[in-house]
């Protein structure tokens, strides 16, 4: 009776488990979205210069109390016709509403010889990325060599998404500026959602569920081989 119903005991609990972990990281969520809007009357698009001498060209956007685990970024970036610098991008916390520092890495050391020489979207995906929830970031992109890289941005284009259009900027090897504050980069930020703790802990129960029954069955099994040998001595 009792080893009849502990195949089903620990398939439940493995169902549980299993729906816990395939909510780990939900489905994602667009944060921030200036590449998808298509072009409007009046509006054009234009290169903002990464270079060399220390610049860097930054665009804000904001994760969500459910999704701050950043999954793709995806920018309009391109190169000068023959470039083979390298560049980098990361992502960078706000302060007081301008970039401040490094938090995590998207792409380091990439190679410029991959890029179009005309505006076309770059794509890194998989990051899984961890951040603040509810907290406001930049995308930066930097770490030329000698030639420099444009990022494309709207002049009227206002961004979708779930996360806030915060500034765009640049950074002149010195200070950061806001004279981009209005033209967002291009770019797409998706995120995905992280699990209540709920989920968590009702995959733990079914894992101490799981534990337990198998360690019961286990113990009755050793005290029937016990209980045997010892009356094969005595016999």
């Amino acid at each position: 009776m009792v080893a009849s119903t502990i195949p089903k005991r620990i398939l439940a609990g493995l169902v549980i488990i299993a729906s816990g972990l395939s909510s780990a990281r939900g489905a994602e969520i667009t944060l921030f979205d200036s590449l998808t809007p298509a072009k409007v009357t009046g509006q054009s698009q234009s290169p903002a210069t990464v270079e060399p001498t220390g610049g860097l060209v930054a665009q804000g956007f904001k994760t969500t109390v459910a999704n701050f685990v950043v999954e793709s970024v995806e920018l309009e970036i391109y190169k000068q016709t023959g470039s083979t610098d390298v560049y980098s991008v990361w992502i960078y916390n706000s302060v007081s509403g301008l970039p401040g520092t490094s938090v995590a890495n998207v792409a380091l050391n990439q190679s410029q010889a991959a890029l179009s020489d005309q505006p076309s979207s770059q794509a890194f995906n998989s990051l899984a990325l961890t951040l603040s929830p509810n907290t406001d970031y930049f995308i930066v992109v930097g770490g030329v060599q000698s030639l420099a890289l444009n990022w494309d941005y709207w002049d009227t284009a206002t961004p979708s998404g779930v996360g806030i259009p915060t500034a765009g900027t640049t950074y002149d090897g010195t200070v950061w500026s806001a004279i981009a504050m209005n033209y967002p980069q291009m770019m797409k930020v998706n995120a995905a959602s992280v699990p209540e703790p709920s989920t968590w802990l009702m995959g733990m129960i079914a894992a101490t569920m799981i534990g337990g029954i198998a360690r019961r069955k286990c113990c009755r099994k050793i005290g029937f081989v016990e209980i045997y040998t010892v009356s094969l001595r005595i016999s």
